[in-house]
């Protein structure tokens, strides 16, 4: 924008969406003027996690009777301000194949996903990590298995 008075600058007006993003550096100069920059850098927000936890932590806990994991299964969602939603990122999973000897996870959208035990699994845990815009999030998820042994 090219302003050619002082009075002009009431026109000028910067707009800021809310959307995720690295710093930018802005710059206003003038013919015969010292020019001048600012860098914005938005505040980038954590992850937020809905679902099952333990102490405040994500966990997904599967279990089954008797050894039997079929059915067992958890879902939940993951959202950042300004990167998912109306900006139309998804959060994405590393680590799944970490957990491949008892569960699967499954996105159900974007940001839902689904944590089901497979059909014969082993009693173990891992740690998958959420990722959106330059921020992670850890989750555990552990597979147990019970049973009442009658005499």
């Amino acid at each position: 924008m090219t302003l050619t008075s002082g009075s002009q600058a009431a026109l000028l007006a910067l707009t800021y969406s809310g959307a995720a993003t690295t710093a930018v550096k802005i710059t206003a100069s003038a013919l015969n003027a010292t020019s001048n920059s600012i860098t914005l850098t938005p505040p980038i927000p954590s992850i937020v996690y809905s679902g099952p936890t333990l102490a405040g932590n994500p966990e997904i806990d599967l279990y089954a009777p008797y050894g039997q994991g079929t059915g067992s299964s958890f879902s939940f969602s993951a959202t950042q301000a300004g990167y998912t939603g109306s900006f139309g990122n998804n959060v994405t999973i590393t680590g799944a194949s970490n957990c491949s000897t008892f569960a699967t996870i499954s996105p159900t959208a974007g940001t839902s996903f689904t944590v089901t035990a497979i059909n014969a699994p082993a009693a173990g845990s891992c740690t998958i990590t959420l990722n959106a815009f330059s921020t992670t999030l850890s989750v555990k998820i552990t597979y147990t298995s019970f049973g009442v042994t009658l005499q």
